[in-house]
């Protein structure tokens, strides 16, 4: 009963949500209010969330050094360093950020104000075979794709739940920025304009594959979405963040055993068989597990303009985005260059203009551009495809996902490099 009242005091009166509804969800005010409070959610995300992340980061990285520092060098400093601290780190590291997320949402959520937005959208999304539930989860898709999946939930309708999952991971999250930072910002002019261009290319694929899905995937509903308006409520701090820290405990649960186990067996492939004492970081990743790998599937992406060390990059990927990044800088820097930038903070920013001098003088422009392309489309971290499966129940979903995104990619990759030669 103490339940109910606390409710009833919160609810705004139906003449009250009425009014609201005028402004809110009226044709020309509505949009610019969606798009402030979609705004203000992803500053507060990511602008807000900064100062954690930097903390955790600060944190594992002590841990790291720690390590280094008092243990003797060998697979096992390399093993808890390398796998175990970045793997649980890499995970741990997006929690403020996935935190403050779910807080903004459950707080619109809670106060009514998510129906609205759904409403809104509705029209738009219809367009392209979806509803108006399915917008949001997108938009989140451009912070992780791990939550925006799992916000999928929240769409009743079958077919347009399945085909927003499925069409998620085209939405660039932030796990591939710094890949994108690295090529475009060695090689293109105008790196603002790209990274816009290649955030609106993976939106345009994205409604052009819900568009296709639609036609294969049977409906369940055809007409607008039938989209409830409950009275708006004030929201409760202890609601709002006890709903929030749920879904974060149901996030860490699900998803870090899988990123640590996926970061070690990353880690063994790249140390194991070790080779002398005298061999550098770049020659022991060539001989390694991972490299012969990379060597052995180099002829598939040799027609998109890519060698053996891109190859390498991009199948660590498969465990975390963030993961191609960092082993492209290893494998196209020098001995001296990636000691340099492992060792020495304070000379961050000179380490990355070696790091990229390295890679501009052993990669071309056609090739980063194929390479950029490939890393928007490509099939997303394995986080990703647990929550694909999570949500959908289906096994074939998850193998459908990693084979439709991959042929996506090198289709693609491969008529930009094509095209570009002969221009």
């Amino acid at each position: 009963m103490q339940t109910n009242k606390t409710q009833n005091n919160n609810r705004i009166s139906a003449s009250c949500s009425a009014k609201l509804d005028k402004i809110l969800t009226n044709k020309l005010f509505g949009y610019p209010i969606f798009l402030f409070l979609i705004a203000l959610t992803f500053f507060l995300t990511f602008y807000l969330g900064k100062y954690p992340m930097d903390l955790i980061d600060y944190i594992f990285s002590f841990m790291g050094s720690w390590l280094e520092n008092t243990m003797n060098e060998g697979w096992l400093r390399s093993l808890l360093v390398d796998g175990l601290i970045s793997g649980i780190g890499s995970v741990i590291v997006f929690l403020p950020n996935i935190l403050i997320l779910y807080v903004c949402l459950s707080f619109l959520e809670t106060s009514g104000y998510m129906a609205r937005a759904n409403l809104i959208m509705d029209n738009l999304m219809h367009k392209i075979g979806l509803h108006g539930e399915s917008f949001m989860p997108l938009i989140m898709g451009f912070g992780c794709s791990v939550p925006a999946i799992m916000a999928t939930k929240q769409i009743k309708d079958r077919s347009s739940r399945l085909i927003t999952t499925l069409i998620i991971p085209f939405f660039s999250c932030s796990a591939k920025i710094p890949v994108y930072i690295i090529l475009i910002g060695t090689f293109f002019s105008n790196s603002w304009l790209l990274m816009f261009g290649i955030y609106i290319f993976g939106v345009v694929i994205a409604i052009i594959m819900a568009k296709i899905l639609s036609l294969f995937i049977k409906k369940e509903q055809t007409q607008h979405a039938d989209i409830e308006l409950p009275d708006y409520n004030l929201p409760t701090l202890g609601k709002v963040l006890k709903d929030s820290w749920s879904k974060c405990v149901y996030y860490l649960k699900k998803i870090a055993s899988t990123i640590l186990i996926a970061s070690i067996v990353i880690w063994a492939l790249g140390y194991f068989p070790r080779q002398n004492d005298n061999a550098n970081a770049k020659i022991q990743l060539e001989n390694s597990y991972m490299g012969k790998i990379g060597q052995a599937i180099e002829p598939v992406f040799q027609p998109l303009g890519m060698d053996y060390r891109q190859s390498v990059s991009l199948i660590s990927g498969l465990a975390a985005k963030e993961l191609v990044a960092t082993t492209m800088t290893v494998l196209y820097s020098s001995s001296d260059e990636a000691d340099n930038t492992i060792a020495s903070n304070d000379a961050e920013e000179e380490s990355n203009l070696k790091i990229s001098q390295a890679i501009k003088d052993n990669m071309l422009p056609l090739s980063a551009g194929s390479m950029l392309i490939f890393t928007l489309l490509y099939t997303p971290c394995l986080s990703t495809i647990i929550s694909i499966h999570a949500i959908t129940k289906k096994k074939c979903y998850v193998v459908f996902t990693i084979l439709y995104t991959l042929s996506l990619a090198w289709i693609m990759s491969f008529l930009f490099y094509k095209i570009a030669s002969l221009i």
